[in-house]
């Protein structure tokens, strides 16, 4: 467990990497006592190249992510067209916008998370499309790739308590197995992907034997621990 001294070094840290003052105020000191995660204090991240902002609207994308972008890239031409589905602060599809001339959409559920994704689109002037939709329900175009980092936890993991008290549970967890949303997702998606189109996800270990058996091919990250599932359609 983490004392407030070590959470004090660790913001001054990340105020040094991002070139900010470290010294710390009474109200950034008031939320490391509430455990608030210090991205949600600083305000932001660098990803990529890329500034994204975050607060309580959308989880806090973490470094695993960069590796499912990573491999999407792999699949990705000047002219393909790109959907980034549940993408909570928009760093996935940004990510890609960033990276090459696709066509990228970005969608979500969440009209917070969607309002956040566009502030983070604005702030790195990147243009992409965005829908407010309910997975697949307002999505009418077809694409080459899906991307998705669904909700993945199952029901009853445990989670680390701050995330728990201050990022949105609606984007943590997905049923008793974690695999409500690949579920709807898989059964979907043919629908919206042209032929011999991707579909790309993040995963974790509990989700990789469900994800094998509907005939994705699974890589590890960093961590050697099952995070990206790819399958050609």
């Amino acid at each position: 467990m983490k004392t407030l001294l070590n959470t004090k070094e660790e913001l001054k840290r990340q105020k040094r990497i991002h070139g900010l003052s470290e010294e710390i105020s009474n109200e950034e000191l008031r939320l490391l006592e509430e455990g608030v995660p210090i991205q949600y204090i600083i305000g932001f991240i660098d990803f990529d190249n890329l500034k994204i902002k975050v607060d309580k609207r959308a989880l806090i994308p973490r470094y695993e992510t960069q590796e499912v972008v990573n491999k999407a890239l792999e699949f990705i031409k000047d002219n393909s067209s790109v959907l980034d589905l549940c993408t909570g602060s928009g760093y996935i599809g940004l990510s890609i916008a960033s990276k090459t001339n696709a066509k990228v959409t970005i969608s979500d559920i969440c009209p917070k998370a969607l309002e956040l994704a566009k502030e983070n689109a604005e702030m790195n002037d990147l243009s992409v499309k965005i829908l407010h939709s309910d997975l697949f329900k307002n999505i009418n175009d077809k694409f080459d790739i899906i991307v998705s980092n669904p909700p993945y936890i199952p029901k009853g993991n445990i989670v680390d308590k701050s995330v728990l008290d201050h990022e949105p549970l609606k984007a943590l967890f997905a049923g008793e197995d974690g695999n409500k949303f690949y579920k709807k997702i898989i059964t979907s998606a043919p629908k919206y992907l042209n032929d011999g189109g991707w579909l790309i996800f993040e995963i974790s270990e509990d989700n990789k034997d469900y994800i094998i058996s509907k005939g994705f091919k699974v890589f590890n990250d960093i961590n050697n621990k099952a995070r990206i599932a790819i399958k050609q359609y």
